[in-house]
């Protein structure tokens, strides 16, 4: 016996049933148009309450079998078809998670850097970063974010102790949860510091919302813990830098000198204990001070803060918990602590290049 498709099945057993109903149709001789007419219904030689809608049904499928085909065929099309955009609206949609989780596998493994800012707006131009040139832009891009400097002073008249070394300049902006911070950062005064300092930017370490987490009104702030203990720890690993040569005057004869302050206002330098013990903790001055930098090998200044906003955005840090904040909780468990237990804490959310090699002239005032 061959096997029938399912409206087939269906007609025949419509057709089969009920043949009380069957034998009564049959004795109408004068059936009524199906959409009623009210004169042949008062005419009729028969009980209209004989047309029962199972026949009718019957009859209507019986005689228009290949029109129900196409409208079921036309409707299963549709479904279809609609699965079909669901489908790879879904697939569009994993393929591209799946396309930025590669991303970041690939960039962490081979430790390729970074920028610390997203995204990226109309008209920025990428430049190649690492073996593979992903994710990098030029160095005159500028971040998005307000009160960052792009120039510096020339010639430059600040005034310093004794007179720094000369050499081109590298600017960085940090954003911050009070404001832009731009940064001069001198290869020239502290090689080793600056390079692991442009490193850091450059690995989007900042952007892991890194604490300002010992805040001391009038003397400094130290920072430079990363908010993720995963980066913290990498970096650990990397160990310690070696000293830079001072160029600060030291000892007692050296803090000061004409009315100027060995440690200016805005200087750069690291956090250590001892002998070529800089890591990744740093610390800017709140204040002229007389002490620091003067026989501490690692204060040695690598940078300065510069532009009006950048010390505006200094002054509003706050200083409320002092030294109360952990390192060592901060380095298990990053930003968290922090916000849990110092809520107050100001924090570095990024911090970019903005521009690179500028020539630098001072011609400011020394105490010498």
């Amino acid at each position: 016996m061959r096997q029938r498709d399912g409206l087939d099945r269906l007609l025949d057993f419509i057709a089969d049933d009920d043949s009380e109903e069957d034998s009564d149709r049959d004795k109408v001789t004068d059936a009524p148009d199906l959409l009623g007419d009210s004169d042949n219904d008062q005419n009729a030689p028969y009980d209209s309450k004989e047309i029962k809608c199972p026949s009718l049904l019957r009859s209507t499928i019986m005689n228009n079998r290949l029109l129900i085909f196409l409208i079921v065929v036309c409707l299963a099309t549709s479904l279809v078809l609609a699965h079909i955009r669901l489908t790879m609206k879904d697939t569009s949609s994993q393929h591209t998670i799946f396309s930025e989780q590669f991303l970041d596998s690939v960039i962490n493994k081979h430790n390729m850097s970074i920028p610390a800012f997203q995204p990226w707006s109309k008209g920025e131009s990428y430049r190649g970063k690492g073996d593979l040139g992903l994710r990098s832009r030029s160095s005159d891009a500028k971040p998005h974010w307000d009160g960052c400097v792009y120039d510096i002073p020339d010639p430059d008249y600040r005034q310093h102790i004794v007179k720094p070394p000369e050499g081109p300049v590298t600017l960085v902006c940090c954003n911050t949860t009070k404001g832009a911070l731009t940064m001069e950062v001198h290869p020239s005064w502290a090689p080793i510091g600056a390079k692991r300092f442009l490193d850091m930017v450059n690995d989007n370490f900042f952007s892991t919302k890194v604490p300002l987490f010992r805040a001391l009104k009038g003397f400094l702030v130290q920072f430079g813990l990363a908010g993720d203990p995963e980066v913290q720890t990498r970096y650990h690993k990397m160990g310690n830098l070696k000293d830079d040569p001072p160029w600060l005057p030291l000892g007692p004869p050296g803090r000061e000198i004409n009315g100027i302050k060995r440690y200016q206002k805005g200087y750069l330098g690291y956090a250590g204990a001892g002998k070529d013990s800089r890591g990744t903790q740093l610390i800017m001055s709140f204040a002229d001070s007389l002490y620091l930098g003067g026989g501490s090998p690692w204060e040695v200044p690598f940078g300065q803060i510069v532009g009006n906003q950048s010390f505006v955005t200094m002054s509003k840090i706050y200083t409320g918990y002092g030294e109360k904040p952990s390192q060592g909780k901060i380095m298990n468990r990053g930003a968290k602590y922090i916000e849990e237990e110092f809520p107050l804490v100001d924090f570095i959310l990024a911090c970019s290049i903005v521009r690179e090699n500028v020539n630098w002239n001072y011609q400011g005032k020394t105490g010498k």
